[in-house]
């Protein structure tokens, strides 16, 4: 981004990436708090798109651009919640898949888990019967079963940056 961009507020603010203009850079661009793809055919799959930021409210509500129009201090984390049980629990699809930024369960943090994402994620998941959940955030690859929860996998790919610590 050039220099100018950089000290836009609304570079920083989530509302730049939710721009419906951007679509006329790259018809390819489709962003959106969250939103689902139904994918027919033989074997319907619903796939659900979550922002997880503001799930995790406490870890961002003093970042710098929490304050941001748009930011995590004007989003709501149960409105959106909500949303996504809605949507789960009209689907009909055989598969549903969530799509997330922040992992549930992670074998790179010494707590292995996100509280707020146990607490509010994970019920819907096994309510619901959501065959996977896919994120990044961690710097590594994992694909994690709880034995506790069986029933759907994590699959985390957030191997696009700088290396993670290893396991603990």
């Amino acid at each position: 981004p050039a220099q100018d961009e950089k000290n836009n507020e609304c570079y920083y603010s989530p509302l730049h990436q939710l721009d419906v203009r951007l679509k006329q850079r790259d018809a390819r661009w489709n962003c959106a708090r969250s939103y689902t793809i139904h994918l027919k055919g033989e074997h319907s799959i619903d796939i659900f798109f979550i922002d997880t930021s503001p799930i995790l409210y406490t870890k961002y509500y003093d970042v710098p651009w929490a304050t941001n129009r748009g930011g995590i201090r004007e989003q709501d984390w149960q409105e959106q919640t909500a949303e996504l049980e809605v949507n789960l629990a009209t689907s009909t699809a055989r598969w549903k898949l969530i799509v997330g930024h922040h992992p549930i369960h992670s074998n790179h943090m010494k707590s292995r888990q996100f509280e707020e994402m146990v607490d509010v994620i994970e019920p819907l998941i096994l309510k619901y019967n959501v065959s996977a959940y896919f994120c990044g955030h961690d710097h590594n690859l994992q694909h994690i079963i709880v034995p506790e929860q069986p029933g759907y996998h994590q699959i985390l790919s957030g191997a696009g940056s700088q290396l993670g610590k290893g396991f603990f």
